[in-house]
């Protein structure tokens, strides 16, 4: 049964959808950060932010906003819009004024203005052109008719009086002057008729008044203003077209009405909607002159067609999204550099940090002068331990022959045996004191590119580099998991095995430091004195073979006369006394020290150098 829940739990689990990737770390993060790194990092990014003010302005002024105008050209015999004119969008104003004084004619004696609605079409029952002409109501623009005034307040004071309006501006207007079908605007200036309620002057006064005055049209036209993002349709006074009449003559133009289309993105915020507006205003015009008709007696004609041309006008402004686009590309940019820059250097950067933290190398002499020196200068303790106990053998009888002469062998064996620790404790504190962190400089980079150049460094590195590449090789590091399993199975005893697997569960009740080895941290690096933790591990090595001296000389003493002896206890005068009630005992047994002589040695060794 528990086999089949196992089987049963492992089958949900082989079907989990969002398992957890697991990564090896270094220095609990999983990626590797340099200083370098950080620097060529942090001037990236004052460099995008310094981009990232220099875009923005221009954005929020709106000052690099994209501005087009296009020309659309419709054929008008198969596409038929019609342009459905009011006052807001389109009006002008007839004008009689003098081409030199440019003094206005109002008096209706001499001229007769009209303007109408006409539409002109082709009659397929008769087989001929038709034209119906809807005369519009006009009269001098006044008080009474204040709608030019509205739109365009600088032209009020000339506009007033002197000109003369439709009392609306509904007008249509289709085709152009070769359609089929088509609707226009005719502005007529001809000569006085005698009616019921005015009198005409002569025909000499006409006609010489005639050739002083000239017609004009002004159009209170509109424009795209494309800086302007408050009200960006604006009007202004449109006073280009003007006929010089003439006795005898006819004089015509044509004017051609162009619709424009604007479309605007006026807003920072993508998607926030388009602005669209159409107004309208004079595009092209033709002028031609004829005889006059003497049943028409037009001396002037204006005929305002539809314009087959319409403009389109696009704005958009630097929004936000074209912002972070422009942001993002230069950002990739700056990525590309940064990893060109920091890429050829991170990875000497990553192996000098690993050599650091896993590996020791012994420093140069000439670094080492200084701290040897310093060494060398303080005098071992069991040096002076030696002393002490010759000074205490030669305090005994020097009379009596076996007495001195067993205190001279055996404090010959003592100084040859402490002589020989000392030895050992120079070594070790040698040894120890000689290993450092492993240091890599810009110099010693620089150098490691130069073939002809190479330092103990770079020789140093590429060892270790060789060396790091081999112990990360994964057969290698079974292979030494699986050593290091035989050696404790071999020389550890079940207690000992069995405390060093409770240590290396992380118990709550051991001390961490307890079994931490020493890092490359902990020793010093080139030319600075070592860390305290490497001087902690010297003075419990002199402690070490200190207490191991006295118990050897307890051993020995005991050995050769065949007494306890207390060293914490024992005086000088009772060590004295206890070696004469033992002279003639066991004398012959100080030879067997040769036989322990590697012993303290050994161990030394052994704690060292594992």
């Amino acid at each position: 049964m528990p086999k089949i829940q196992s089987m049963a739990k492992n089958m949900v689990k082989s079907i989990d959808l969002f398992p957890r990737p697991i990564s090896l770390t270094y220095q609990g993060k999983e990626n590797f950060k340099s200083l370098y790194g950080g620097i060529v990092s942090t001037f990236l990014i004052a460099l995008l932010i310094s981009y990232g003010i220099l875009i923005a302005i221009p954005m929020l002024k709106h000052t690099a906003s994209s501005k087009a105008k296009n020309h659309v050209l419709r054929d008008q015999s198969s596409e038929v819009d019609k342009y459905q004119t009011t006052e807001k969008d389109f009006s002008f104003v007839v004008q009689i004024v003098n081409s030199e004084t440019r003094i206005a004619l109002t008096d209706p004696s001499y001229f007769n203005i009209s303007i109408s609605q006409s539409d002109f079409s082709f009659n397929k029952t008769i087989a001929q052109f038709q034209e119906t002409n809807i005369e519009k109501e006009i009269s001098i623009c006044g008080e009474k008719f204040p709608k030019v005034n509205e739109y365009i307040d600088e032209t009020s004071s000339i506009l007033k009086g002197i000109s003369y309006c439709p009392h609306d501006y509904d007008f249509l207007v289709a085709g152009d002057v070769f359609a089929s079908v088509s609707q226009s605007i005719k502005i007529t200036v001809s000569r006085c008729v005698n009616g019921t309620s005015i009198i005409c002057k002569s025909m000499k006064e006409i006609n010489e008044k005639a050739s002083l005055m000239s017609v004009n049209v002004l159009f209170i036209s509109q424009y795209f203003d494309s800086d302007n993002y408050k009200t960006p349709i604006k009007s202004f006074l449109d006073n280009r077209y003007s006929l010089k009449m003439a006795a005898g003559f006819k004089k015509t133009s044509n004017l051609f009405l162009r619709k424009s289309k604007t479309s605007r993105t006026d807003s920072i915020f993508p998607f926030a909607g388009d602005g669209e507006d159409e107004f309208y205003s004079v595009g092209n015009s033709q002028f031609d002159f004829g005889v006059e008709q003497e049943s028409e007696n037009i001396l002037a004609k204006y005929t305002i067609y539809q314009d087959r041309v319409q403009d389109v006008y696009e704005r958009r402004v630097y929004s936000l999204l074209d912002f972070f686009g422009q942001l993002g590309g230069f950002f990739e940019i700056l990525t590309l550099a940064g990893t060109f820059l920091v890429h050829y250097f991170a990875d000497k950067i990553y192996r000098y940090s690993l050599f650091t933290e896993l590996y020791c190398v012994d420093s140069d002499e000439i670094e080492l002068r200084k701290v040897n020196s310093k060494v060398a200068s303080k005098s071992p303790k069991h040096l002076n331990y030696t002393r002490e106990i010759s000074k205490t053998k030669h305090d005994t009888n020097n009379n009596d022959k076996d007495k001195s002469e067993i205190k001279e062998r055996a404090s010959r064996n003592y100084r040859k045996h402490s002589l020989k620790n000392a030895s050992v404790v120079d070594k070790v504190k040698s040894k120890i004191i000689s290993k450092s962190r492993f240091h890599y400089t810009a110099n010693d980079y620089f150098k490691s590119c130069l073939p002809f150049i190479k330092s103990n460094t770079s020789r140093q590195f590429d060892f270790l580099n060789h060396r790091l590449s081999q112990e990360c090789d994964l057969p290698s590091i079974l292979c030494a998991i699986r050593q290091l399993r035989r050696l404790v199975s071999s020389t550890l005893s079940n207690h000992q095995r069995l405390m060093l697997s409770f240590c290396s569960q992380n118990s709550m009740f051991s001390k961490p430091e307890d079994s931490q080895p020493l890092q490359p941290a902990d020793f010093a690096v080139a030319g600075q004195p070592n860390s305290s933790k490497v001087k902690a591990v010297i003075e419990t090595l002199e402690t070490m073979i200190e207490n191991m001296e006295e118990q050897q000389l307890q051993r020995d003493a005991e050995t050769i006369l065949g007494i306890t002896i207390s060293s914490s206890n024992n005086t000088d005068e009772e060590r004295v006394s206890i070696i004469k009630e033992g002279e003639n005992s066991n004398i012959g047994l100080v030879d067997q020290e040769e036989d322990r002589k590697d012993n303290c040695e050994d161990f030394v060794c052994q704690y060292v150098d594992p």
